[in-house]
């Protein structure tokens, strides 16, 4: 009996034991500061449309975000390891891709309605000059024509012109009348293309509105600053749900890192653990003073 309680307490302290190791061993490898943190990709969803290279290569781009104002190795990838970084796809990404969708169609209405204006500039451009050289022949084709009749008044005042008088007459006539009828013809065309401006320009007017109508409806839908639940930092995992392009996705994972150090949201709305998605640089991210001072508190940084 003595014997079989003692072996019982052996048991128990030995799984007890092996429980701790466990437990000792867990907490070193997801340790933040204290030892780097070794990570594998785990689940890849290819819905996504970037390979798991260039995934890779953007969770080290994010590492180093938080690493080289400290000169620390808090994160690597090694494959195998139990820390997993999952791509998931659900109605974030489904959402971020119809935004895209809009936003294509906007930028393409966008380069249609630019063309068509560029065009009408130019054809405006056009018929102004030559309705300039219009109205310039028809004041100097009038000033002929009060001429040519002041001429025939005054010929037919003193009773008659002479033969030579009556062929310049008719000469003269001749030349007014092609004249009239060159500028009858320059007049229609100028009319013609007044009017197909006036309906390029109806034209140019529907697109506009079309456009500002699109634009307002995208950024109703999808302008809005966004808090950080593109990514999730869940103890041994970090789960990405939503990025538009490399950039975006390496703020969301530098974002999700400074979680997985153990550091909070800051108030500095340029800083990378700021709680909402809005004024980071995109292009160049880098640590606020806010989040390098969170980082030096946490990991008791010099």
């Amino acid at each position: 009996m003595a014997i079989n309680m003692v072996n019982r307490i052996a048991t128990v302290l030995f799984i007890l034991l092996i429980t701790l190791t466990g437990f000792f061993v867990y907490q070193n490898e997801f340790a933040p500061c204290k030892r780097t943190v070794f990570y594998d990709i785990g689940n890849f969803d290819i819905r996504f449309g970037i390979t798991k290279e260039k995934f890779l290569k953007t969770i080290q781009e994010s590492e180093a975000i938080w690493e080289k104002k400290n000169s620390s190795n808090l994160f690597e990838y090694k494959p195998a390891s139990k820390f997993k970084i999952n791509l998931v796809f659900d109605e974030r990404q489904a959402k971020t891709i119809e935004a895209g969708q809009s936003k294509q169609e906007i930028e393409g209405s966008r380069a249609e309605y630019d063309s068509i204006a560029a065009n009408y500039k130019k054809l405006a451009a056009n018929h102004e000059q030559l309705l300039n050289d219009y109205n310039t022949q028809a004041i100097e084709f009038e000033a002929e024509l009060n001429f040519y009749n002041s001429r025939v008044a005054e010929i037919n005042n003193r009773g008659g012109a002479t033969p030579k008088e009556a062929r310049e007459l008719e000469e003269e006539k001749k030349r007014l009348e092609l004249e009239k009828a060159d500028l009858n013809r320059q007049r229609a065309v100028l009319n013609n293309r007044a009017s197909e401006l006036n309906s390029l320009g109806d034209t140019i007017n529907t697109l506009g509105q079309k456009l500002n109508i699109n634009v307002d409806v995208h950024n109703q839908l999808f302008g809005e600053a966004r808090e950080f639940d593109q990514g999730e930092y869940q103890g041994n995992t970090i789960n990405i749900y939503q990025f538009d392009g490399i950039g975006e996705l390496r703020l969301v994972f530098a974002h999700e890192f400074g979680h997985a150090l153990g550091i909070e949201h800051v108030e500095n709305p340029k800083s990378t653990m700021y709680y909402l998605m809005e004024k980071q640089d995109i292009k160049n991210p880098a640590l606020s003073q806010e989040d390098f001072s969170a980082l030096k508190n946490r990991c008791n940084f010099d």
